[in-house]
């Protein structure tokens, strides 16, 4: 696919998961892309690996997921429109079908269930963390007003150590660019919640903050991370500490914060990323978007 092409669908991906409250018709996205709607469908699944209604659901229907556990006293009417679903029959039968138990059932207990399920297929590092993350204390979070970011970047699918080989094509744009690799900002989005979605399907994004214009930006595509707020914390540890930490604040701090989840990505700010450092090692902060 000509890279010009793969510059719009990851348009039209930002452009998801940005407004994914709203109605996102194929049609819609596909005219956003400047594309006859065939023509569209083609390149979306070309790209991303699946169709865009499929895509569409699915996230949603992750993001739904997340809220009924980490709010449980949010009504599933507002579950439901938060995540883009006309009603509430055409929410649950979808809900069903894509985790086995009705929404009230993943509330009471079908959640732990999936976590026993996902966490099975865990490597050996992130397995060995996990079991150690009771012990581990309840990130200290601080809310922010954060500036919007403009990045460049590539996406990857999956949360395990093969991420690095993203990094490292992002490397060598950097140099190619006469950048200083060494200083550039570096981000990493987390669109997935690992406790529910399998580490090879999830959606992680590597970002550089840098100011460029587009022409120069190919063959890479570009994007800005929204301001607004954001809830904060520092984390450091090597491979496989990072989504136990992420399970703490999502179920200890969250659900009693007063806030609920937007629906965009949040970010690890690296000081020191472990999927380029020789030992694996990360500093970072990271950053979770938030609505009041």
């Amino acid at each position: 696919m000509h890279k010009s092409q793969q510059h719009r669908i990851n348009d039209v991906l930002h452009k998801i998961h940005r407004d994914i409250d709203q109605p996102l018709s194929a049609k819609q996205l596909a005219e956003a892309a400047n594309w006859s709607t065939f023509h569209f469908h083609r390149c979306f699944k070309s790209v991303v690996g699946e169709n865009v209604t499929d895509y569409i659901r699915r996230v949603r229907l992750e993001l739904a997921a997340n809220q009924l556990v980490f709010f449980p006293d949010l009504s599933i009417g507002n579950i439901l429109s938060q995540c883009g679903f006309k009603s509430q029959a055409s929410f649950s039968h979808a809900f069903k079908k894509q985790f086995a138990c009705t929404p009230s059932q993943w509330r009471s207990n079908g959640y732990q269930a999936r976590i026993r399920q996902t966490q099975q297929n865990w490597d050996s590092a992130i397995v060995e963390r996990a079991e150690k993350a009771a012990n581990y204390a309840t990130p200290q979070v601080t809310v922010k007003t954060l500036p919007p970011r403009k990045a460049v970047y590539l996406r990857h699918l999956s949360y395990g150590r093969d991420i690095r080989q993203t990094w490292e094509k992002l490397e060598v744009w950097a140099r190619q660019q006469s950048l200083d690799w060494d200083s550039l900002p570096k981000l990493g989005l987390h669109h997935s919640n690992a406790d529910i979605t399998p580490l090879d399907k999830c959606h992680y994004v590597a970002c550089i903050e840098v100011d460029i214009s587009p022409k120069k930006a190919l063959p890479l595509n570009q994007f800005i991370i929204p301001g607004g707020s954001y809830a904060c914390f520092e984390a450091s540890g090597f491979y496989g500490d990072l989504l136990p930490i992420l399970h703490k604040f999502y179920h200890d701090w969250l659900p009693n914060s007063g806030y609920s989840l937007a629906p965009t990505p949040g970010y690890a700010n690296y000081r020191r990323c472990h999927f380029i450092d020789p030992e694996e090692h990360f500093d970072l902060t990271f950053c979770i978007p938030l609505w009041l």
